[in-house]
Order: structure tokens, then sequence, then C-alpha cells
């Protein structure tokens, strides 16, 4: 765990007890990330103290340790380390939304080589998750039902057209490529609704099945891409403890949390996108779901079995 915030003094003043938190490996240092000195009469240039928690998750003791190449027991462990320390951040006062990052090489914006993922938290809800929460409950109004129900979990796992985006499917979990996706863009959702990431059942078969289908899917990129760089962000909702009871009640009917897996390549975006900010889809999702099936169906017939099974956590 290595604070990279303002972070309140509270959580991190104590070495000792620090050094007994699980899955963390404990760093001392301060950044001069408390530069910011907000002028509340200069409203052309709001600011906003950065009052929040990061904190890094090493997941490996080995320095070259990759998801693609650990077993899923090792993911397991790294997942519930996630869900444990965001419990534990989102209950700080100053939390409002808690992020979930994973960065693995230079294109994917990560500074730090050895195999981590990232906790942070935020004092606001940001403008993209607000948005997402508001197009979720504009559909929830509209059609009834839950927007990433239908279009990450229903459509992939049905018999129609949708079906071809599906990469893979456990009892609990899908992962398929999003319609007019980025290239090689992956997603996994659960089947059983919920908002809430950090809800997940960390003692139970709900995670490991999630870890396993994550390794999986992290294993068949890494050879069937040739190990490319590459970022894993958790779409969660926001601290729900710190939200209006109405707001609360709406989010966790219509918001469903998720996660996307993208592989990092040099020019991600073209010209045409940064003057228009229309992204161009140049490969079918259809197609990069089929490749994917594809490399899936060589590690499993290799000598691994299906991620379906307790015995990873063995």
């Amino acid at each position: 765990i290595f604070p990279m915030l303002i972070t309140p003094s509270e959580l991190y003043n104590d070495d000792e007890a620090l050094s007994r938190l699980p899955h963390s490996s404990v760093a001392a240092g301060k950044h001069n990330n408390d530069v910011t000195n907000p002028d509340p009469h200069n409203t052309s240039y709001p600011q906003l103290n950065g009052i929040g928690y990061s904190e890094v998750v090493i997941e490996s003791p080995l320095h070259n340790m990759c998801l693609g190449t650990q077993n899923s027991s090792e993911t397991a462990h790294v997942i519930r380390a996630l869900v444990h320390r965001g419990r534990c951040l989102a209950a700080q006062p100053e939390s409002r939304q808690v992020l979930f990052i994973k960065q693995y090489g230079i294109l994917s914006g990560g500074s730090l080589v050895h195999p981590h993922s990232q906790v942070i938290t935020l004092p606001i809800v940001t403008p993209d998750l607000e948005k997402r929460l508001n197009k979720a409950a504009e559909y929830y109004g509209s059609e009834g039902r839950c927007a990433a129900c239908t279009t990450l979990v229903n459509d992939p796992c049905g018999s129609g057209s949708s079906s071809a985006r599906l990469v893979y499917q456990t009892e609990r979990f899908v992962a398929s490529v999003p319609f007019a996706a980025r290239p090689w863009r992956i997603t996994i959702a659960p089947k059983i609704h919920s908002a809430d990431f950090l809800s997940m059942d960390t003692e139970g078969p709900e995670l490991t099945e999630f870890a396993c289908l994550l390794q999986l899917v992290m294993e068949a990129i890494y050879h069937g891409l040739d190990d490319p760089d590459y970022n894993i962000i958790y779409h969660t909702c926001p601290v729900l403890a710190k939200c209006h009871p109405d707001v609360c009640a709406s989010i966790k009917e219509s918001f469903h949390w998720f996660v996307v897996v993208q592989p990092r390549f040099p020019a991600d975006i073209g010209g045409f996108e940064l003057v228009s900010g229309i992204r161009m889809v140049d490969v079918l999702p259809e197609d990069n779901a089929r490749e994917m099936r594809e490399y899936i169906e060589q590690r499993l017939g290799s000598d691994r079995k299906p991620p379906t099974s307790s015995q990873y956590l063995a």
C-alpha cells in the first residue's frame, strides 16, 4: 500500500499496524501532490483539494510475474485484496468514489514495473461516472430493465446476432466484446445484477469464478496478442452510503458493475478522433471475439482446465 494523494494521516500513521495489513506491501513516502491552492474567488479556474487515498496492491513477490502467466489462485488473492481495501477506503469520511485500475506496460500509463493494481478514492463522483449513472437510469426508466444486463449479459449469451461477441461465459460471469468497441476490448460482467463491485462475496465461489475467468482472459491475451500493454478498469458505483437514499435506490436498480480489459497499442487515437471526438472502429467486434475464443480454446486445450471450479484455490 503506497499513499500517493493528500491522505489524512489517521489511516497511515502507524507503520507497525500497516505492516500487519493483509495483502499489502507498505512503503513510506510523501508525494508533493498537495500543491493545489483553491481560491474560492477565482471562478474561472475552480479547484478542489485532492483529499483521498491511493494504495498500490502488490500482486506477486516475483518482479516479472503478470496476470497472463500467474495461476488463478494468485489472481483470486489480488481480487480479494482489492475488495477488502476498497471497503476500508470507502468507509473513510472523505470518500465518495473508489477507483480500481491496473496498468501494465508503458502504453498503459503505468510508472511502476512490479506487478500491481491500484485503489484510489476521490472526494467527488467523476463526470464520467455521473454520465454512466444518468444513462443507466435513463435506460431503466424507458425500458424497465438494466442496460448492462441486456448488452453485457443477456445479448452475448443469447441466440441472436449479439452472441457472436461472446468470448467466454461461466455460471456467474460473462466475458464479451462490446458493441462498436475499441480493438480487443473485453468486458467481464456478473450475470446476477449488482451495482457494487465491493459487494462481492470474497470467501465464496463468486470471487473464485471471477478470478479464474479474468486470469483465463489475460492468459489468452498474453499468448494470442504477444504480451501487449493493457489497462484493467473496474467500473463500479459510487460509495452508496454517501448517496441520497433516492439516488442510492436508483443506482442499485439501474447500474451494473463490470470490468474492462483494454490492450494498448501505439497510435490508439488518430488525428480524426482528436479533431472530431468521434471514435473510429476499424475492426469488427465479432472478429475480435472470434479470435479471442480461438485463443481461449488453445489455452484450455493445453494443460489447464476451464475456470469454473473452486479447485483453483486449493
